[in-house]
């Protein structure tokens, strides 16, 4: 089991847009030192799957918990959540944090299912923005259409390959931080997951691919993914990098905490 990271999230409103969750401690290393994943490789050594699998298996964690109708309850009982491929999720990301972020999030995630989202207001790499800016009209294009659980998992594998075919992969497990690609690749996996979830979770257990999507079901996924979005790191020399330990607990932790909505 890889040794646990722990982080320290700082949460920091940037012209009541943009919420930037840093790493305490700063990447001392280059991205040309990741376990390079080629995307012209016949063979992607790490399935980026994982992602989503493990953001749908703490949601089932922290939902199994005797105390789940205590929404700091479930957050604090998820620090003792630990995966096989990233870890343990006992960061410094406290409750507090924790619930003054959501609003936030909850505003982003208006913004793109009303058309409004900009990924250019995230601060990000270009290649980043384009890819949350067409993956966000998909979304919205998705919801509007009603699309089945089984219909809108193509749409997200066409973006996928979209990625493997545009996009460097770099990915190291060791050192816990994927680039802008493999992000990608992250993103996608955690949102169609997260719909698969949620699906099931308002329709009785019940996400096959014929199941429609619930406008709600959605709403929630798109907390879920983009609140991995939000724990960037800047690597200062014009490149983005994600921890896994802290993008995947605050996407977590946001998953959850919206739960009620």
């Amino acid at each position: 089991m890889m040794k646990t990271i722990t982080k320290t999230l700082v949460k920091t409103f940037m012209f009541f847009t943009v919420i930037t969750l840093l790493t305490s401690c700063e990447k001392d290393e280059s991205m040309e030192q990741f376990t390079d994943l080629n995307t012209e490789s016949k063979e992607i050594k790490f399935d980026f799957d994982q992602f989503g699998k493990t953001h749908n298996a703490y949601l089932e964690y922290v939902w199994n918990f005797e105390e789940r109708a205590n929404p700091e309850a479930r957050f604090k009982y998820g620090k003792t959540f630990v995966d096989p491929t990233f870890g343990s999720f006992d960061t410094n990301l406290t409750w507090q944090e924790l619930d003054k972020s959501i609003g936030f999030h909850k505003r982003r995630v208006d913004q793109i299912l009303n058309g409004k989202y900009n990924a250019n207001e995230e601060g990000l790499s270009p290649a980043m923005t384009k890819f949350l800016n067409n993956l966000a009209t998909t979304v919205k294009s998705a919801a509007d259409k009603k699309l089945t659980v089984g219909e809108f998992a193509k749409k997200i594998s066409e973006i996928e390959k979209e990625v493997y075919a545009s996009q460097k992969i770099n990915i190291d497990l060791e050192r816990g931080v994927s680039n802008d690609g493999a992000s990608m690749l992250a993103i996608s996996s955690i949102l169609k997951y997260s719909v698969q979830y949620w699906t099931a979770f308002d329709s009785d257990g019940d996400n096959g691919d014929d199941t429609p999507m619930a406008r709600r079901g959605i709403w929630r996924a798109l907390a879920d993914a983009w609140g991995y979005v939000s724990a960037w790191t800047d690597n200062g020399d014009g490149s983005y990098s994600w921890d896994h330990d802290s993008a995947l607990v605050n996407a977590d932790c946001v998953s959850d905490k919206v739960r009620e909505n």
